[in-house]
């Protein structure tokens, strides 16, 4: 299985608030929301990369974190 390796982007809020995100796979969108523990590089490192993994062979997965 190909592991996901995305780049951390940053896109403007209209209020203009910074928002990390990045994305990984083709197909579908699958977009993930943040958590209450949002930390999209951290989770990365973590078990959820094998889900990511899986998900971006069929979708395109979408994470971005939250305000603050």
């Amino acid at each position: 299985m190909e592991r996901i390796k995305p780049i951390i982007r940053y896109a403007r809020s209209q209020d203009g608030v910074r928002l990390a995100y990045w994305a990984a796979g083709s197909g579908p969108a699958l977009v993930i929301t943040p958590s209450l523990l949002s930390d999209v590089e951290g989770e990365l490192e973590t078990r959820l990369k094998g889900l990511y993994d899986r998900l971006s062979t069929r979708h395109l997965v979408v994470r971005y974190d939250g305000r603050g």
